[in-house]
Parts: structure tokens; sequence; C-alpha cells
């Protein structure tokens, strides 16, 4: 073999070599890049995933939280609605026990004339005056200046108060610096409050308190 072919020959194998290396050096830049390529996709991947379970657990903890308030909403609209019933039963209960002791008293002139001179009693010894200004209901002026003329003896300036009271007086000092309201209206009142526990307890089984019952 001469000499220059052998030369060629080395030189097809430097070249050969060379190319092989340059293939390999593209083989693993593709590589790298495809590893780079799948790191990065997996990153987004991963981000995306993240932010999918992120959100989904946010929509389910407003869904859950939205739910506890209508229940939590159902089950107070549920209980005023009971309470208002009650409240409604009560009312009706103390309405027919006004009008009934109304009625009586206006029918019974006695027994009005009674309860009258207690009520000025009480409200005068209160007070403890020997001039006032008296009011009561127009039916029973004649009634009460008599009483305070003869019974209580006090010089009594008498005026009209509102039906809504039911009878019964407001006693009270001329500059109105001293009074005591001793009206039906107001000792049905007080028996309200006073029965309202034993009312509720018999009707309900429980105690319907008053600031609940306003």
């Amino acid at each position: 073999m001469s000499a220059q072919k052998e030369e060629g020959q080395e030189m097809n194998k430097m070249i050969a070599f060379i190319m092989q290396e340059a293939l390999d050096k593209v083989s693993e830049l593709e590589l790298k890049g495809e590893e780079e390529h799948n790191i990065e996709k997996a990153k987004i991947v991963r981000q995306n995933t993240s932010a999918l379970e992120e959100k989904a657990h946010k929509k389910k903890k407003e869904f859950l939280r939205q739910k506890q308030i209508r229940d939590s909403g159902q089950k107070t609209k549920t209980s005023l609605e009971v309470l208002e019933v009650k409240r409604e039963l009560i009312d009706s209960l103390f309405d027919e026990a006004e009008c009934r002791v109304k009625a009586r008293l206006a029918k019974d002139g006695a027994l009005n004339g009674a309860v009258l001179s207690r009520l000025i009693s009480e409200a005068v010894e209160q007070i403890a005056l020997e001039e006032a200004v008296v009011r009561c209901l127009e039916r029973d002026f004649p009634l009460v200046r008599q009483i305070c003329e003869d019974k209580a003896g006090i010089e009594a300036s008498l005026f009209f108060m509102q039906e809504a009271e039911l009878g019964g007086v407001i006693v009270e000092s001329k500059n109105s610096n001293i009074w005591c309201k001793n009206t039906i209206k107001s000792r049905l009142d007080m028996a309200k409050e006073k029965l309202l526990p034993r009312i509720s307890s018999v009707l309900f089984g429980c105690f319907v308190r008053e600031q609940e019952h306003q």
C-alpha cells in the first residue's frame, strides 16, 4: 500500500471520528434539551395541577361555608318563627285578660269603686302630698273626685288620661316632679311580667324571656 493511500485512509478515519463526535455531541445536546424540556413541562404541569387543586379546595371550602350559612340561617329562621308563634299566643292570652278586666270593671260599678279606692290610696300614700293632680278615665271622674275628698284626704285637680290605661289613676305633684302610675294597665303589666315564666312553662315547657317576648 502506498504512502498516499495510507494517508487517505487515516484522513478518512479522522473525519469519521470527528463526525461521530459531532453526532454524539448533537445527540447529547438533543437528549439534554429533551430532558430540560420534560423537566420544564413537568414543572408547568405541577404548577397547573397545584393551582387547580388549590382552586378546587377554595371552591369546596366556599361551598361548605355557604351551606353552613344557609343551614344556620334556616335553623335561625325556624327558631324565630316558633318564637313568634309563642309570642302571639302569650300576647293573645294577656289581651284577652285585659278585655275581660275592662269589661268587668265597666259592668260592675261596686267593683270598679273598690279598685279605684285602693289604687288611689296606694298612690297617695306613696307620694305623700296634700294636693295633687289626679288623672283618670272620663267615666270615673265623679267617683275619683269623691274618693279623693272623702277617703284619700287630698285636694285633687282631675284630668283625663288615655283609655288605653283601662282604669285606675295616675297621681302626681302639681309640678310633676313626683308621680305614681297606678293604672289597671300598669298593674296588668306587672302581673304579666311576674306570671310570664310560669305561663311559658305551662304552655311550652320552657321560659320565654320577657326581652325575647318584646
